[in-house]
């Protein structure tokens, strides 16, 4: 629309400056005198024309001196403060160009960005962004093989100064669109080029993840660590980690587990998600020592209350060892819930019930709304016969949105609806009193 509005201007102004000149001189021509000396002969001169005939006359001499002058600019090149003139005024006129592009993807117009983008190329002093953002336009078009022709034409852009950017914002892009394969090839190239950048390694980290090249992911973690900042290292790593303890430990090899243990920082050893889960594949290798302390380990240095959960399922093994030890981080933390609820569990694989549920009420008293409490004190009720004591605390487990009472309790469904009415079990009611 602006190009029309500006073409429209462009085709009016051809008829607007005639009849101008028309209506300027129609009642009076007037005349315009010129006087002046001649340089070479010293000589006075004097010139006399019409207004309209010196307008027009200006006209001319301008257009001839402008086209003599852009001959002989061509032939022997312009004078330097020129050529950087020029090349500022192209620049910009790029950099309009290239931040209407971005408009237009935003706008959802990506046929204009793309247009724009290319139409940048030219006199851009960053030519590789602009091919990138065409072939961000042409991707949202569908149009795959135009993409590829944009994104190759980065290996021959001029501006070398942007090669890692450059390489980077392919290979995070072609990551986003799937393209897992051609992003390794790009981040490798990069790598080799540029170093170790730590986006670089990091989106090369996803690209050997979703390829499943999980030996390449190995070999390159320890670089990352060291190439990530420190702030980002907990928000990276982690992920990346926990796919490799996955990928061994499907193959029950206690052993590589450990190896790869051994190799992971100190600081995302504690991080739950990697603790818990290299403990789960232990457990699963047979390593039931290993994977205790691990845990126990990681609940000293930093304290997590998914971890003391994890600690609560270890569901082989010296359970009175592991009972000492949660009972001591419930000391040390009298504040979690989760972890008299880890003791309440221990209890509960031993069969030793009224320790669980002494445990269980420790736990309602520090908060009643873990439906984890709740749940585990319904099978220890269940496991004593008191069915609807149990489907009361399945109930109440169920309001808070965890578990579903067991095959055996459903046996006895029809009874507990008739008794909904009924208390909670003493240990609870006397929780909820004591929390309120």
């Amino acid at each position: 629309m602006i190009r029309f509005f500006k073409a429209s201007g462009y085709f009016l102004l051809l008829f607007a400056i005639p009849l101008f000149l028309y209506f300027l001189v129609k009642d009076d021509p007037g005349m315009v005198i010129v006087t002046g000396q001649n340089i070479l002969t010293q000589k006075s001169f004097t010139l006399m024309m019409t207004l309209s005939g010196f307008i027009f006359g200006g006209i001319l001499f301008f257009v001839v001196a402008y086209t003599i002058l852009r001959f002989l600019f061509k032939v022997i090149g312009l004078p330097q403060f020129l050529k950087r003139s020029a090349e500022a005024r192209s620049e910009k006129s790029a950099s309009r160009k290239v931040a209407r592009a971005e408009l237009a993807l935003l706008e959802n117009k990506p046929e204009l960005a793309e247009a724009l983008h290319l139409s940048a190329v030219k006199n851009s002093a960053n030519p590789s962004f602009s091919y990138i953002g065409a072939a961000r336009a042409a991707h949202i078009q569908g149009k795959i093989s135009v993409r590829d022709q944009y994104l190759r034409a980065v290996e021959t852009a001029t501006d070398h100064h942007n090669r890692l950017h450059s390489g980077i914002m392919m290979g995070e892009l072609l990551n986003q669109w799937g393209e897992h394969e051609k992003a390794r090839t790009v981040l490798e190239r990069t790598r080799k080029e540029k170093g170790d950048h730590y986006r670089v390694l990091t989106a090369l980290a996803k690209s050997y993840e979703k390829l499943g090249l999980y030996d390449e992911l190995l070999k390159i973690m320890p670089q990352l660590h060291k190439s990530l900042p420190k702030d980002e290292r907990l928000e990276i790593e982690p992920e990346l980690y926990v796919t490799l303890i996955d990928h061994i430990g499907a193959k029950h090899e206690g052993h590589e587990l450990k190896a790869l243990w051994s190799h992971i920082p100190s600081n995302i050893k504690v991080v739950p998600s990697v603790v818990v889960n290299y403990a789960e594949k232990l457990l699963y290798a047979g390593e039931v020592s290993n994977a205790e302390e691990a845990l126990r380990s990681s609940l000293k240095k930093d304290w997590n209350d998914l971890v003391i959960t994890a600690y609560g399922h270890l569901y082989k093994g010296d359970f009175n060892s592991y009972i000492k030890t949660a009972k001591g981080f419930a000391n040390q933390h009298p504040e979690s819930a989760y972890a008299a609820l880890a003791v309440a569990r221990l209890y509960y694989q031993t069969k030793r019930m009224e320790d669980a549920l002494e445990y269980l009420q420790k736990a309602l008293q520090i908060d009643n709304q873990i439906p984890e409490i709740h749940h585990l004190l319904a099978e220890i009720l269940l496991e004593k016969g008191e069915f609807e004591k149990s489907a009361l605390a399945f109930k109440e487990a169920g309001k808070l949105s965890y578990a579903k009472p067991s095959a055996e309790l459903l046996q006895v469904e029809g009874e507990v609806m008739d008794h909904a009415h009924e208390a909670l079990p003493e240990s609870v009611t006397n929780a909820d009193e004591q929390t309120k």
